[in-house]
């Protein structure tokens, strides 16, 4: 009798306990956006880190000076200071209520590729990254399908993939090369939110 009465003592802790309670994702925002240029090769968009910006561009009638002719534009994104141990790392494109700094390049696409790349974004003293330092793509993460345009009138959220986290993780966003004119660009933006995530330990 006392031990049937201690198991229903203790019933109230074990539901308390209940592995079926769903648990919220952590967030990491990018440490580092920054776009490379490939007619302008040498140049560092974004030495202090502080422009959001992504760009992921190709215009074959682009001439500058000097008769280069041709722009390709990507942009590197780097999340930094993941916790070690995270688990379940997945890249998402997420657009808040109200935002609106979406714009797209005629004649589209809205259609961007997410590649893994070789190395870290350049840094030193300032981040040094160009068109020629850049890390080289090295396998598909994923294709953002359709980029959504505003406005929007409710959350938006875009999943590209997932995979082993690291303490440094970096993408390079390009315009997919089937495609032979377009893009799009957008910001980082906290409020309302917008822009790249990385979500983890849901």
């Amino acid at each position: 009798m006392h031990a049937l009465a201690l198991f229903f003592s203790i019933l109230p802790f074990l539901a308390q306990g209940s592995p079926i309670e769903k648990r919220s994702c952590s967030v990491v925002y990018p440490s580092f956006v920054g776009t490379i240029d490939s007619l302008d090769p040498d140049f560092v968009s974004n030495p202090l880190g502080t422009n959001t910006m992504t760009l992921a561009l190709k215009d074959p009638e682009i001439v500058r000076p000097g008769g280069k002719k041709g722009l390709i534009m990507d942009t590197l994104v780097e999340f930094s200071n993941i916790p070690q141990g995270s688990y379940g790392c997945q890249l998402e494109l997420f657009f808040q209520t109200g935002y609106w700094t979406v714009y797209n390049y005629p004649p589209g696409p809205t259609n961007i590729n997410i590649w893994n790349v070789d190395k870290a974004v350049p840094f030193g003293n300032n981040y040094s990254l160009t068109w020629n330092n850049a890390p080289s793509k090295t396998s598909l993460f994923g294709n953002i399908g359709q980029v959504p345009l505003p406005p929007f009138n409710q959350d938006v959220k875009k999943v590209v993939n997932s995979g082993a986290c690291q303490s440094k993780m970096t993408f390079r966003i390009a315009v997919p090369p089937e495609i032979s004119q377009g893009g799009v660009q957008f910001f980082q933006s906290q409020n309302p939110a917008g822009g790249w995530r990385l979500t983890h330990n849901c």
